[in-house]
């Protein structure tokens, strides 16, 4: 390159520098002053439980469902336990969800009065794939005697959660049961 007065002229050198740090991407550290954002409850994954009906007496049958919203991995096994107050309900049996219905077992025993082990395995069938929301079991119990007041609350909830789900929030672990007369 000529020098010309007046003009401050590139070396070849220069310009190969220049050529490269604009064609060249920059895996340089972004400075941010935004704030972080945190993810809305009803995005973040969670296990849930919900019961139906909500109250009843003597021989209602009564349902909890247990759900993932938004599983954050692919789900193969899970694994937790159901409490429940035994001198008020007597368990009857556990039934696959919607994103369990393929999948090789889905089953419950009484580990002790009140407390239910409730596990899956996938087997040959579907994995729970990632972003999925839906039911992974259904916990099926009858309640029993009489020996409560009109309006008693009764709370049923989910712990102890192993496998693909071990640290997942639960949003809520309980749900409650209204004993009537």
């Amino acid at each position: 390159m000529e020098m010309r007065e007046g003009n401050n002229p590139l070396s070849v050198s220069g310009l190969l520098f220049l050529i490269l740090l604009i064609a060249l991407p920059c895996h340089c550290k972004k400075l941010s002053t935004a704030p972080e954002v945190e993810i809305p409850e009803q995005e973040q994954t969670s296990i849930t439980i919900e019961g139906s009906p909500s109250s009843g007496g003597t021989d209602t049958n009564f349902t909890i469902v247990i759900s993932i919203n938004n599983a954050d991995r692919e789900i193969k096994v899970f694994g937790l336990e159901v409490t429940f107050d035994a001198d008020k309900f007597q368990f009857r049996r556990i039934e696959e969800g919607n994103l369990t219905e393929s999948w090789a077992a889905v089953d419950g025993n009484e580990i002790s009065s009140g407390t239910l082990r409730v596990g899956g395995f996938m087997g040959s069938g579907n994995p729970i794939a990632q972003g999925t929301t839906g039911i992974i079991a259904e916990v099926k119990l009858k309640v029993i005697g009489s020996n409560f007041n009109d309006g008693q609350q009764s709370q049923i909830c989910i712990k102890n959660y192993t496998d693909d789900i071990a640290d997942l929030t639960p949003h809520p672990s309980c749900t409650n049961f209204t004993l009537r007369k």
